[in-house]
């Protein structure tokens, strides 16, 4: 008979293998990232003007038309105010942040879905971690908003869960949280409330009215900051010209959009 502690063993060592070798994967398809310069627009996130003084940190938070490329994502702009005053304008250093949140988020996807109990949580895992269609993400400094709304976006989901053990408010706060420092960092985080209804509707078959109510709040103050920036940009706010390209027809986008798909 075998030992229970031999398989105790076991299954702590195939449990932390998945973890391991996301981290080793990821590492060896985006390693030459630290070698990359700056990207397309990093520029016009990682200048000098945008970057050096704490006037400029509270300027983010409390200027919305008027912080980085006037937009409202002050948790990223203030990450890379401090990335900022580890290292200058030395691409390395961004690179590495984003090669670690990246990893860290593949890390966590792993975990929620083990926590879930999802059939294939490594391989979904895996995939997320080393698609090609991360390499800008990963690569892209200015992209670093991508990976931590996502970081964010991730977690939230933690404590929503929780709620089904446990219905406090310590969990409906840190849900709150979490949310908010997602939007903070990307206003696609709006997203969070409308996923977590389907995603409990599609566990359990319904959604409460309490957790229901709370989802429309947490919705409707992601729709109130989303419309910060155009109610606080100056009018005569000029459109910078890398992202000029971005003035596509409605059946462009959609175009687009197709590409993104079947990438």
């Amino acid at each position: 008979m075998t030992d229970p502690a031999v398989i105790l063993s076991s299954s702590r060592a195939s449990f932390w293998w998945g973890y391991l070798l996301i981290i080793a994967l990821t590492l060896s398809v985006f390693y030459p990232v630290y070698s990359a310069q700056f990207n397309w627009d990093d520029d016009g996130v990682i200048a000098p003007q945008n970057l050096t003084t704490t006037n400029r940190l509270i300027k983010i938070w409390t200027k919305p038309g008027e912080s980085i490329l006037q937009d409202y994502m002050p948790i990223n702009y203030t990450v890379a105010w401090a990335e900022y005053q580890l290292w200058g304008m030395n691409p390395r250093g961004y690179h590495l942040v984003n090669l670690f949140l990246h990893i860290v988020n593949a890390l966590v996807l792993l975990h929620l879905l083990r926590r879930m109990a999802f059939p294939g949580a490594l391989l979904v895992a895996l995939l997320f971690a080393i698609h090609p269609m991360q390499a800008s993400t990963v690569a892209w400094i200015s992209q670093q908003k991508n990976l931590l709304f996502t970081l964010f976006y991730l977690l939230a989901f933690f404590p929503w869960l929780r709620l089904e053990e446990k219905k406090n408010w310590k969990n409906y706060a840190l849900v709150a949280v979490l949310f908010l420092t997602a939007m903070l960092s990307k206003r696609m985080a709006i997203s969070w409330p409308i996923a977590a209804f389907l995603f409990t509707w599609w566990r359990a078959g319904r959604v409460d009215f309490r957790r229901s109510l709370f989802l429309v709040a947490l919705l409707a103050v992601g729709i109130l900051l989303s419309f910060i920036v155009p109610l606080c940009a100056p009018p005569s706010a000029p459109t910078p010209a890398q992202y000029q390209v971005f003035s596509l027809s409605l059946v462009q986008k959609f175009l687009l959009a197709g590409h993104n798909l079947f990438f």
